[in-house]
């Protein structure tokens, strides 16, 4: 189980800490160019033509349902997010490749 909950840990990890001190840096440092694409087309708040790593964080934190009012998303939120990231991946690239 450490073998899979490690990577994702350090990810998610290097999201939330990229986002906090270098808020403007490309969304890119910390999500792939695929991810990016998804998070745009699933995410309920808008995500722009060159995100953020922050704007990626509150993206995916929206993924979990965190509202903005809120404050900061917490791990929880950050997690589940992801979570439903990685899934909207996954059904992303199935269907790519089902073409």
């Amino acid at each position: 189980a450490l073998a899979v909950f490690i990577p994702v840990a350090r990810h998610l990890l290097w999201l939330r800490s990229r986002a906090q001190t270098h808020p403007n840096a490309p969304a890119t440092d910390v999500l792939s160019a695929r991810q990016i694409t998804v998070l745009r087309v699933v995410s309920k708040r808008p995500v722009p033509d060159e995100p953020t790593a922050r704007d990626a964080l509150w993206a995916i934190a929206g993924l979990a349902g965190h509202l903005k009012n809120n404050g900061e998303p917490g791990w929880a939120k950050i997690r589940k997010g992801f979570e439903r990231l990685l899934d909207f991946e996954a059904g992303w690239k199935a269907a790519q490749s089902a073409r």
